[in-house]
């Protein structure tokens, strides 16, 4: 905040309009990470091996969203993210992510899909369009079984709601093991766990949207 503050009052502008933006922008840039199981952000599963399929697959994506049509509701923006981005993070172990943009027009849009190549977190700050910010959405990829354990990615983490206050609503994609489904989440700006619902999947006590 402090350096935002004095860059902005050398380049002409007020040091508290300054200070505040950036900070916004380093809330924006936190994480977006899963804590389940105690896993921590230094436990990157993603591969750098596959960097540059992921980065093809990535803009094959990105491309999509720069034909997509206008959406009716943040929600269906949301479902065309599940669609159409949600599997890259299953396929490369890497969340993945996008801002929801409402239009002038009143239609929303899908900013562009952004990676930060790890297993547990993934920045937004890249993900631009044209309007103002409406929602945002990130994928968990998939769980997985390891020494007969499920490990389970179905929770928005601490990170993700502190988050959800700076928009109408946040939704999350994962893969849920046995039976093995997609799920799309939504929980609403300032909620809790308690408060998420499902847009996509069945899953025992969260009820549907």
């Amino acid at each position: 905040a402090v350096v935002g503050g004095t860059v902005s009052k050398l380049t002409g502008g007020k040091f508290a309009n300054g200070a505040t933006s950036a900070a916004f922008a380093a809330a924006l840039r936190a994480d977006w990470s899963s804590d389940t199981n105690n896993k921590t952000v230094a436990a990157n599963k993603f591969s750098q091996n596959d960097k540059a399929a992921f980065d093809k697959d990535l803009e094959a994506v990105n491309f999509k969203v720069t034909r997509q049509q206008g959406f009716s509701s943040e929600a269906d923006a949301a479902e065309w993210l599940h669609d159409n981005a949600h599997s890259l993070s299953v396929k490369y172990n890497a969340e993945v992510g996008g801002k929801v943009y409402q239009q002038t027009d009143g239609t929303y849009a899908v900013g562009k899909i952004v990676t930060s190549y790890h297993s547990e977190q993934v920045s937004l700050s890249g993900s631009s369009w044209i309007g103002s910010t409406a929602a945002n959405w990130h994928s968990h990829g998939s769980s997985y079984a390891q020494n007969g354990l499920i490990y389970s990615y179905l929770t928005f983490s601490p990170a993700d709601l502190r988050n959800s206050n700076f928009y109408n609503n946040s939704y999350m994609s994962t893969t849920h093991l046995y039976p093995t489904q997609d799920l799309l989440f939504r929980v609403p700006s300032g909620g809790t766990n308690n408060d998420r619902c499902l847009l996509r999947g069945a899953l025992n006590g969260v009820s549907r949207c």
